[in-house]
């Protein structure tokens, strides 16, 4: 195949007659390719004949080969290839995930770190949240602009974030460094989608996106209606108006 030159396809196309394999069979397998005619009498398949039947064949009612006048065929294939070249292509892949897995472990721990931190969020109840503006930057356009124009919290170093609750905040940070969340509930979540939509992070809005279908339930049904009206789920809205 194009993407695997180790691989081969073979597969077999079957005419039915009465619902069993006995009529023509036909073969692809490296060079061969034709029809296969089974021995009467015993389970060895004979020579492989034309790779076409004619019609009058098909349709003459003495060989008995349709089914209420129409053809009954049944397709199968199997394709081998050279193990080896999936074995390495997995592993990859699972080496791939492992550095993923490790390189978000250790964002995490650096998001903890207060140390090398050098920007601060404040939450409306005055409790503190340590970042870095590399990352700010990295992960926001919002913060990208504020980080590197002459904006007041620039040369602060910190900025006071009114509207969006301390876990939710907690939270998108969590999102920015390591690509993950922790502890959502229906209010966290209405702050942390009116974070994503602040600053300007699209995947953390789906992440809340799917927090509120897997959550959904007759009790929150009317506020993820409303939450996917305000911030433009629309993905989500035939599923909730079906709730």
């Amino acid at each position: 195949m194009k993407d695997h030159p180790n691989e081969e396809l073979n597969f077999s196309i079957n005419l039915l007659k009465n619902n069993r394999i006995d009529c023509l069979k036909r073969i692809t397998n490296g060079e061969k390719d034709g029809f296969l005619l089974p021995s009467s009498g015993d389970a060895t398949v004979g020579r492989l004949v034309k790779t076409f039947i004619t019609i009058d064949t098909l349709f003459d009612k003495s060989k008995n080969i349709l089914i209420n006048d129409e053809p009954q065929v049944l397709c199968k294939y199997q394709l081998s290839s050279n193990c080896s070249v999936y074995k390495n292509e997995i592993l990859s892949q699972d080496h791939d995930l492992k550095n993923l897995v490790s390189l978000a472990d250790e964002l995490e721990k650096l998001r903890k770190d207060q140390d090398f931190s050098d920007f601060k969020l404040i939450a409306p109840c005055g409790r503190r949240l340590f970042a870095h503006k590399n990352i700010l930057s990295a992960r926001s356009p919002v913060f990208s602009s504020m980080l590197q124009n002459n904006m007041k919290e620039k040369a602060d170093g910190f900025v006071k974030i009114q509207d969006i609750c301390f876990e939710a905040l907690k939270e998108m940070l969590n999102f920015m460094y390591c690509g993950r969340v922790y502890n959502l509930d229906h209010e966290v979540v209405c702050d942390l989608l009116a974070a994503a939509e602040k600053y300007e992070i699209t995947n953390l809005k789906n992440e809340c996106q799917k927090f509120l279908v897997k959550n959904l339930t007759k009790q929150s049904a009317l506020l993820t209606l409303k939450l996917s009206q305000t911030y433009d789920m629309v993905d989500i809205q035939p599923e909730v108006n079906a709730f």
